[in-house]
């Protein structure tokens, strides 16, 4: 470094020699500073050492500043105004200013999207993982406030105690079943509205397949926010033979996650094929004729924009988990709870609109 002076300065020492300058007494000046007057008088000292020229001249009468010292206490005046506003403004811009990870998920990734238009005093951004170890790492290191993930439920006590062992804190959100996902202009939608096959109600209740926001246990969930059972769903399984099926790529290689990995068989008849990131799929469902993609749940908009319809298949097996982990025992801001509180606010509407009927009513 050029400035080894200036290195070898202590921000202290020239607080000790403003306060000094300001009471024109050491004994006043560390009765403020709530230090003893000896090491006060052996700070600037030594400070002066540093800077070889007095900056005070001693008398009986106290302290008062050399011509030297004048302009260099001025200077260090500025300097340190100055460096406290910076500090605030820096304070203030990073309590305005949040970032989010998640695993690549329309779902995620248009919630965040949706917070930081209704919050306009803040600055979201979000970034995609696709390996688990990367999204752990960005919260678990500070540069992510939050990361978002969606997991197969089957693997739940093993990946908690994986980010748990990373200084990481799991939050439950959700747990949904497979939907199957596929154009509007496809046979198979075509074949579903032409049979009128629809969710049925029993005891004229929906059939629940999705808790949100609540405190997972075993197999209760508790919590302030609302739990509910939500989404009509199908009882009878449509029929899926013959149609191409398009298994969703795995975002926890490392950890074991594969679809294939069902509590229930696959239809005879179907084939399958592995998929890829979400531009991939979309691709394979266009360019693929009677395709259908397993995977978790799309946001309503992104299945809109892109003329998708989704409908949950055996809504009555959960397959999916939906969690957030922040770093463990950090007290978040004011500002990061009512980002929070909007993004998981989404998150629960998202969760409550029926897809089919909301995508049938259009």
């Amino acid at each position: 470094m050029d400035n080894l002076l200036l290195s070898e300065l202590d921000f202290k020492h020239l607080l000790y020699a403003s306060a000094v300058n300001a009471h024109g007494s050491v004994t006043k000046a560390a009765e403020e500073l709530f230090v003893a007057p000896s090491n006060l008088s052996r700070a600037i000292g030594e400070l002066e050492e540093k800077l070889g020229f007095p900056l005070f001249v001693r008398s009986k009468k106290g302290m008062s500043p050399t011509k030297e010292g004048q302009r260099f206490l001025s200077a260090s005046d500025s300097f340190m105004k100055d460096f406290d506003k910076l500090i605030v403004e820096c304070k203030s811009a990073r309590e305005t200013r949040f970032f989010f990870s998640c695993v690549p998920s329309s779902l995620f990734v248009n919630v965040f999207l949706g917070a930081a238009g209704k919050l306009s005093g803040f600055r979201i951004a979000s970034k995609e993982y696709g390996r688990a170890e990367d999204l752990f790492q960005s919260v678990s290191k500070g540069r992510a406030d939050g990361g978002f993930l969606i997991f197969g439920a089957s693997m739940r006590d093993r990946l908690i105690a994986y980010m748990e062992d990373r200084g990481l804190t799991y939050h439950f959100l959700a747990e949904s079943p497979l939907y199957l996902i596929f154009r509007k202009d496809s046979a198979f939608y075509g074949k579903l509205k032409n049979d009128g096959v629809q969710g049925r109600r029993e005891g004229g209740a929906e059939t629940g397949d999705i808790k949100i926001c609540g405190a997972k246990t075993g197999d209760t969930e508790t919590g302030d926010a609302k739990t509910g059972d939500v989404e009509t769903g199908f009882e009878s399984v449509p029929d899926l033979s013959g149609y191409r099926l398009i298994v969703n790529t795995s975002y926890y290689e490392p950890l074991g996650i594969r679809m294939e990995k069902l509590p229930y068989p696959f239809p005879e008849g179907a084939s399958l094929q592995r998929g890829g990131g979400r531009a991939a799929n979309l691709d394979m469902l266009d360019a693929i004729e009677d395709s259908i993609l397993l995977g978790c749940r799309f946001h309503s908009r992104f299945l809109k924009r892109n003329r998708l319809a989704a409908i949950p298949y055996r809504p009555s097996v959960p397959i999916y988990e939906y969690g957030y982990v922040t770093r463990a025992g950090e007290k978040p801001s004011d500002g990061l709870n009512l980002v929070m509180n909007c993004i998981l606010k989404d998150l629960q509407d998202e969760f409550d609109r029926p897809l089919p009927e909301y995508e049938a009513g259009e």
